[in-house]
């Protein structure tokens, strides 16, 4: 029974446009279901690789905390001259290096989101953050002070 379950998906996918494909996708992660989504997606790269397919793709690795997947992903929809939202692109781009703990680089990519877009409040808010984070771990830093020196001691 799974194996006939197995054949029928897998037609029913074959047998389905890019654009299909691509809504399928979107439905699947409005459903929570990110893994389905990347099936669909790539699904509909293989027919028809477009901006919107590899931005969604992104997305959906995003959804399942594969950051670098992701990256890769989102570059590739940059390569496409219909991509008519770069400003998010390297918004997302920025988050992915963010839920890294990398502030530094997520900085650069913020900086690009808001070259695009200056009225984007979520990639001032998240540059703030970033550049919060780095400004406490210097703290931190400051505070342990020179490698290998012990602790002060006392009351």
């Amino acid at each position: 029974m799974k194996l006939f379950y197995l054949l029928i998906s897998t037609f029913f996918i074959y047998a389905q446009s890019a654009d299909e494909l691509l809504k399928l996708g979107n439905k699947a992660i409005e459903a929570k279901n990110a893994t389905e989504a990347v099936k669909y997606y790539q699904e509909a790269i293989q027919k028809k690789p477009s901006a919107i397919a590899y931005y969604n793709l992104g997305n959906a690795f995003m959804h399942m905390n594969l950051f670098t997947e992701a990256r890769v992903h989102y570059n590739k929809a940059m390569e496409f001259k219909e991509i008519n939202d770069l400003a998010d692109l390297n918004y997302n781009i920025g988050n992915s290096y963010l839920l890294e703990s990398k502030p530094d680089t997520a900085i650069g990519y913020y900086k690009k989101a808001l070259e695009l877009n200056d009225k984007d409040e979520d990639a001032k808010y998240n540059m703030e953050l970033a550049r919060a984070i780095i400004k406490e771990k210097s703290k931190k830093e400051q505070q342990k002070g020179p490698p290998g020196v012990k602790s002060a001691r006392g009351v």
